[in-house]
């Protein structure tokens, strides 16, 4: 369900943006998709993928990025805040620290906005 609200701006910043802010919407969503199945199996935690709510935190963590922003540096934070902030504490509504709050302000601190590339900005 928050999919579909959230289609009618995922589809205008996909038109306005171009090509590349579509790639970083399916990128970013896959990511996270990927990386909850993934830790889940590994930490031993019970978490289902099939209710979309990773899908649905990839894409808001991709709808803060910056329109220029590289796409293999937004799906690093999106695994890393997907991992930390919600596998680790318990899944879907038990997180203390919300995912796509964790994954903008990594991306934020850790890439340059401009251009993707690593280490903290001046």
């Amino acid at each position: 369900m928050d999919l579909i609200a959230l289609l009618p701006a995922a589809i205008a910043g996909c038109v306005y943006f171009g090509m590349h802010a579509l790639l970083m919407l399916l990128c970013c969503m896959a990511t996270a998709v990927i990386a909850s199945f993934l830790s889940a199996k590994l930490l031993g935690v019970r978490e289902d993928v099939r209710d979309l709510s990773a899908a649905v935190c990839g894409l808001i963590i991709a709808m803060t990025m910056p329109s220029g922003f590289s796409i293999p540096a937004a799906m690093i934070c999106t695994a890393i805040a997907v991992v930390v902030a919600r596998v680790m504490f318990g899944g879907g509504g038990c997180e203390i620290v919300s995912p796509v709050a964790l994954g903008a302000v990594l991306c934020f601190l850790c890439f340059d906005s401009s251009n993707g590339i690593t280490g903290l900005n001046q």
